[in-house]
Formats: structure tokens, C-alpha cells, sequence
């Protein structure tokens, strides 16, 4: 059995699947948003992530119907999540601070330097300009991070003792981030572990992660990536033509596209996983979070 993991914004979702694809549990657990008085700060703990695949393994096996022996026949565990949301790793696997979502926009100053060093516009919400906001604002964070991870890599991380970036596609690694940009902002390159690509192995679960969650010790541990692109390939949304709507707790129209497309400022242009294309996409991005605002404002 296959054991999929998507760590969202707002909650945990997880699946057993057999290697046909058929899905034998499927179940999630919410996360909270940490509070705070700063109106463009978005942070989470990346603890909740632990807690929450904690939770979820043994209530999927339990859902599958023999408890633990399901559990123990898991073969493969992969991962994906939300982002760009960056946390600070010590060398220990601990996180530094909250981790900073993909709703944060703290790091505006930060976005046009490690803009200009990349040569491309770079959005406050992304992972250079909020490591540079911790190397600006939190040095004693900074100093202390052995890397800087996304949620997912951040879960793998744990489960394996292997730290890697996950990169969806070779046009993704200037918005991620490259060389060149970490040397031009002063970063320490060796704070950014190295790229895989999807689907590939991160490492193995390790021995103190098989007992803590009851999986098989030795397992993979494989590289989901980010949900937007894990999305497109659930949607077969893989060739030009074809587009999906995405939604959880932000929301996109997303077009794949073959050939070029003139910049426009209400559009996001991202390579796709599959290359040469486009990934055209109209972002909403507070669309689920307004829903969930108006089921508590009405009392439902």
C-alpha cells in the first residue's frame, strides 16, 4: 500500500491507496493558524504537522479495516503540501520558529533584492525573500538553521533524516532558489539543501520513525512537492487545452499552455511540470479561508 500525504493550510489530509490506485482510507486532521498582531503575518506550527501524521496513520489502518497489520503493510510513504512556506531546521530536525505560510507577506522589502539578484520577479510570498527576511530581521534564527525547508520537505526530513529541496521542474529553480541568488543576497548556500525532482526517493524511513508511527522501518519516503503541481497532474491537466480549478484554501484557474503568452499582471505564468509548457493560472487566494470566515461569523 501506498501512503499519501498532503500537508494543506488548513489541514492534514491523508489516503492508504493499493497500487491500482483504489483508495482505502481516507482521512484528515485541521491545524491552526497561530495568532498574531502583525496583519500580514501567516504562521503555523510545523509541530502540527507531526501531530497530525501521527494521528493519521493509525486511524487510516483502522479505516482500512485490520488496524495495525494495514499500517505495517504500508510500502511507500509520499508527501506533498502547501506553499511557498518556508520553516528554519536545526541540525537536529527541530524547527527554529513558526513555519511562514504562502499568506504571508512579511518579506516585501526582502522580495525586491532577491528579485533583482535573480532577475525575475520574486513575490514576498516566496521562499528567497523570506530566508533573506530571516537572515535581515532574525539573525539568531538565521545563524542556527542548518536549512530551510517547505512543510513537505519538512515531514520528509523528519521521516528519513535526509534534507532535500523539492524542485517540480528545472524552470521552477530561479523562483525556488539557485546559486547564483544566494551568493549575490549573502546567504549561506549550505543552508539550502539540494534539489530532487518529484517522484524521486528522499530516503528511507528511519528506525526511531517506524516505531514512533507503526509503518515498516526502510520504507521510501518519496518526493509529492508542491499541492498546485500535484493538483495538475491529478487533473490530467498535462497537455495544452486542458485547465482545472483548484481549491482548498486559496483557489486556481489553471491553463496548460504550449508556446508563449504575453505578460499580463491579473495572470500568473509558472513553468509546468511537464516541460515545455506553461501553467497559466487566475489566483484567488483567500477563496476557501472566506468560506471558513463566514461559517464561523454565521455560527454554522
Amino acid at each position: 500500500m501506498i501512503l499519501a500525504v498532503d500537508i494543506g493550510t488548513s489541514s492534514v489530509k491523508a489516503g492508504l491507496f493499493d497500487r491500482a490506485g483504489a483508495c482505502l482510507a481516507l482521512d484528515s486532521r485541521s491545524i491552526e493558524t497561530l495568532a498574531s498582531p502583525d496583519p500580514v503575518a501567516h504562521e503555523v506550527l510545523a509541530g502540527a504537522w507531526i501531530e497530525a501524521f501521527a494521528a493519521l496513520v493509525p486511524a487510516l489502518a483502522a479505516a482500512a479495516g485490520t488496524g495495525a497489520q494495514n499500517a505495517g503493510a504500508v510500502e511507500c510513504v509520499v508527501v506533498s503540501g502547501n506553499g511557498p512556506t518556508l520553516v528554519p531546521v536545526d541540525a537536529e530536525g527541530k524547527a527554529l520558529a513558526p513555519a511562514v505560510t504562502w499568506m504571508d507577506r512579511r518579506a516585501v522589502d526582502e522580495a525586491i533584492l532577491a528579485g533583482q539578484a535573480a532577475g525575475r520577479f520574486l513575490d514576498p510570498t516566496y521562499n528567497l525573500p523570506k530566508a533573506l527576511w530571516f537572515k535581515r530581521h532574525r539573525p539568531d534564527i538565521y545563524e542556527r538553521t542548518a536549512h530551510f525547508s517547505s512543510c513537505p520537505e519538512f515531514l520528509c526530513g523528519r521521516l528519513t533524516g535526509e534534507w532535500r529541496s523539492f524542485l517540480p521542474a528545472e524552470g521552477f529553480q530561479p523562483i525556488i532558489w539557485d546559486a547564483g541568488s544566494l551568493r549575490a543576497l549573502g546567504l549561506d548556500e549550505a543552508k539550502f539543501p539540494p534539489f530532487i525532482k518529484l517522484g524521486e526517493i528522499v530516503g528511507t524511513l528511519t528506525r526511531s520513525s517506524a516505531v514512533a508511527y507503526g509503518l515498516p522501518e526502510g520504507i521510501p519516503v518519496v518526493s509529492g512537492g508542491p499541492d498546485f503541481v500535484v493538483s495538475l497532474i491529478g487533473t490530467a491537466t498535462t497537455r495544452p487545452g486542458r485547465a482545472c480549478d483548484r481549491a482548498g484554501t486559496s483557489e486556481g484557474i489553471n491553463l496548460c499552455h504550449d508556446g508563449s503568452f504575453p505578460d499580463d499582471s491579473r495572470l500568473l505564468l509558472m513553468p509546468h511540470v511537464i516541460e515545455p509548457y506553461l501553467n497559466i493560472s487566475g489566483v484567488i487566494s483567500t477563496s476557501g479561508k472566506a468560506i471558513s470566515w463566514f461559517r464561523r461569523a454565521s455560527g454554522d
